[in-house]
């Protein structure tokens, strides 16, 4: 009986497969380790469940989730969804310029997770805000990091370096690929520009979206409302 997988198929059907990646630009993200649901080590159990997964992921790529808020989008995991890991590198703080994932240093702590496509000033305000109550709560082990998507991250590095120095910012800042953007990932919608993520015990309790220019005081008064509810809830 002949193989069905013969040398003919076999290239095709990796040919297709690559396209596939290169197309939706999850070579790093699932390969490389970039980020993963699954903590597996080795590459190929971890290619093994990108070709399972990469499918869904192809089409689930094209239909950006809809909902119901007051903003029309929703951006980022939402409730009860587990954090992935992701590496991205470090800007600002003790670990600059190493590759480090905070979900996982983080732990089942409560952490705070700023998620960003480009940085603003209006922005500042927040993160000096969850500063304040990182501090401030440090017997509980309340955690912070943000990072800056971008399709050049070594170019952006000195851009956040300078608006943390500007902005008195202290929480650790990062850069990292649109890798982390996917929907195999942080599932992030384009047009946001600021997602902020609530968890604890690497699950999901709060999710703030904002597309551009709409962070307020008021927004930023909010979030400091739930980041207290996300620690006295322990």
């Amino acid at each position: 009986m002949p193989n069905p997988l013969n040398r003919t198929s076999l290239g095709l059907w990796s040919e297709t497969i690559g396209w596939s990646l290169r197309s939706s630009g999850r070579v790093a993200a699932a390969v490389g380790m970039t980020c993963s649901r699954f903590g597996v080590k080795n590459r190929l159990a971890a290619l093994a469940v990108l070709l399972v997964t990469v499918p869904t992921a192809l089409i689930l790529a094209e239909s950006p989730e809809k909902s119901n808020s007051p903003r029309g989008f929703r951006s980022g995991l939402q409730h009860g969804e587990d954090v992935p890991f992701f590496y991205s590198r470090v800007v600002t703080g003790s670990l600059m310029n190493k590759s480090v994932c905070f979900v996982c240093r983080n732990g089942n702590r409560p952490v705070v997770m700023l998620l960003m496509r480009q940085l603003k000033p209006e922005f500042a305000n927040l993160m000096r805000t969850v500063d304040k109550l990182v501090d401030g709560n440090r017997a509980v082990g309340l955690k912070s990091f943000g990072v800056l998507i971008s399709d050049e991250p070594f170019r952006d590095s000195s851009a956040v370096q300078t608006f943390a120095f500007d902005s008195k910012v202290k929480m650790p800042l990062t850069v990292g690929t649109d890798a982390i953007a996917n929907n195999t990932c942080q599932r992030l919608h384009e047009d946001a520009e600021l997602t902020v993520v609530l968890y604890r015990n690497r699950s999901v309790v709060k999710n703030y979206s904002f597309r551009m220019s709409q962070l307020k005081d008021a927004d930023v008064a909010a979030i400091a409302k739930s980041i207290h509810r996300l620690i006295d809830t322990q």
